[in-house]
């Protein structure tokens, strides 16, 4: 136990230490004479790296980021229900480094929901969720939830892998109800706010804030 621990922390002295090196990626804590404790690794995307930083005025995410498709920069300053807070936008040696809260994961469950619902619009013909939503955000994504399980016979699915999620799911959509309403609400707030469709949806682009409202992420 001792051994992972030790190891947990020259790991996150290491990760402090690449950042330390490269204060540019900082420099939003000094301008605003934040003091740093700590610096620890929240993970990785196929074109991000995302750290927690602990301060003296508490905690903050800031994600290094290759590309960026929606413009972060447009949420500073500003507090909407489904998108992150935003305090820093800038760029360091060729790649975008954002300054935002820190979010939680959502849970496996509604990540297994987000993963059923994909496969229920792919199944009967549909695009994905994502697209179907492009063309229809002002309609009801829990009522064309309802339509493709009622015309979805999961005896007859050709993914055998997903016949015991499905069954899962038919039981229990129902009680997400206002977690697939968040998603609809997500993608309305992105579009509003930033002028264009939500692409590439998948349960780990939703999370959760400190207060446990569902926020839209990787814009």
């Amino acid at each position: 136990m001792r051994h992972i621990k030790n190891l947990a922390t020259t790991i996150n002295l290491y990760l402090k230490e690449q950042l330390d090196n490269n204060d540019k990626h900082l420099v939003y804590f000094a301008k605003n004479n934040i003091s740093i404790d700590n610096i620890s690794y929240l993970g990785k995307g196929e074109y991000s790296k995302t750290y927690k930083v602990s301060t003296n005025k508490g905690d903050y995410a800031i994600n290094i980021r290759d590309e960026m498709v929606g413009d972060y920069s447009a949420l500073i300053g500003e507090y909407y229900n489904h998108l992150p807070e935003v305090y820093d936008v800038s760029m360091v040696d060729g790649k975008y480094c954002v300054v935002m809260e820190v979010l939680l994961p959502i849970s496996d469950n509604e990540k297994n929901i987000i993963d059923c619902i994909d496969y229920l619009f792919y199944t009967n013909d549909e695009d994905g969720l994502d697209v179907w939503l492009e063309d229809n955000l002002h309609n009801d994504l829990y009522l064309k939830i309802e339509e493709l399980v009622s015309e979805t016979n999961i005896n007859k699915i050709s993914e055998k892998q997903y016949t015991s999620k499905l069954q899962w799911f038919y039981n229990e959509y129902n009680n997400y109800e206002s977690f697939i309403d968040d998603i609809l609400s997500s993608f309305k707030e992105y579009n509003q706010v930033l002028g264009f469709n939500y692409v590439d949806f998948h349960g780990d682009n939703l999370m959760r804030d400190k207060y446990g409202d569902v926020k839209l992420i990787d814009l």
